[in-house]
């Protein structure tokens, strides 16, 4: 059983007079889960266009006892990398709202969302056990904000947003419009599988080694049943300044080294 809940400010609240303040909103989850527990999932409708709010809804609502599902979203094409935005936070669903009246309206703004099935609908079971097994991260890019560092331990995924294609990661100035998102995978010890678009990816060995990462191989393919089929390598430019994914649905596996 799920309840949606519309929200409240969560980083600024009102009072409660100026939200609906019966649902589970954030400050009454706990409340909800102890006096209603035959409710399964309690579940917000993300309409907070600005990626600080929108990751903290993520934040409030991903918990031991309550996996984080979003039943409504926005449908104007800025809320698309959000579905990053709630992969990251462990999100079991996501569904931008009335997407039947924005491809009547406007089929183009369908494109932005679409991407990110086509990019995540063929290793969507591959991702559920990889983010149950904690071994998935995901992100999207953040308004002034154009780096991102996706934690591994030994390794960290340096996500650049705008930076030139042949220049230095210090370079990145954000899209023009936030567009960007990404999932980063560990499916072994220095291998992950790396997806996305309009972003740059590259790796750096954990803090307190002067070590320099190296790509061992890197492998473009999709999955086919579960499997990874790949097409080709990468190597040279493709590689030497980091990973340009643009707006292909190309998934990469990718062997890391250091010298």
């Amino acid at each position: 059983m799920v309840v949606n809940a519309a929200l409240r400010d969560p980083l600024a609240p009102p009072p409660a007079c100026q939200y609906e303040s019966g649902g589970p909103t954030d400050n009454v989850l706990g409340l909800w889960k102890v006096a209603a527990p035959a409710i399964d999932v309690l579940a917000p409708d993300v309409y907070l266009r600005d990626s600080a709010r929108y990751r903290r809804v993520c934040e409030l609502y991903s918990r031991p006892d309550n996996p984080l599902f979003i039943p409504e979203t926005g449908n104007a094409g800025e809320f698309a990398r959000h579905f990053f935005t709630a992969l990251g936070y462990g999100a079991v669903g996501w569904a931008p709202f009335g997407i039947d009246c924005t491809v009547h309206d406007d089929l183009g703004a369908l494109a932005p969302f679409a991407l990110n099935y086509r990019i995540v609908g063929p290793m969507m079971r591959e991702l559920a056990r990889l983010g149950f097994e904690g071994r998935l991260r995901a992100t999207a890019e953040r308004e002034g904000a154009p780096v991102d560092l996706l934690d591994f331990g030994r390794w960290q995924a340096l996500i650049t947003y705008g930076a030139p294609r042949f220049g230095l990661a210090t370079e990145a100035k954000g899209n023009p419009e936030p567009i960007g998102r990404v999932l980063v995978a560990e499916l072994g010890e220095d291998v992950f599988l790396v997806a996305g678009a309009y972003c740059r990816v590259d790796f750096q060995p954990a803090a307190g080694t002067d070590r320099q990462r190296e790509f061992v191989r890197v492998e473009e393919g999709r999955y086919v049943d579960g499997t990874f089929t790949p097409r080709r390598l990468w190597n040279g430019d493709q590689t030497d300044w980091g990973l340009n994914l643009r707006a292909a649905t190309e998934v990469l596996h990718v062997t890391l080294g250091t010298f």
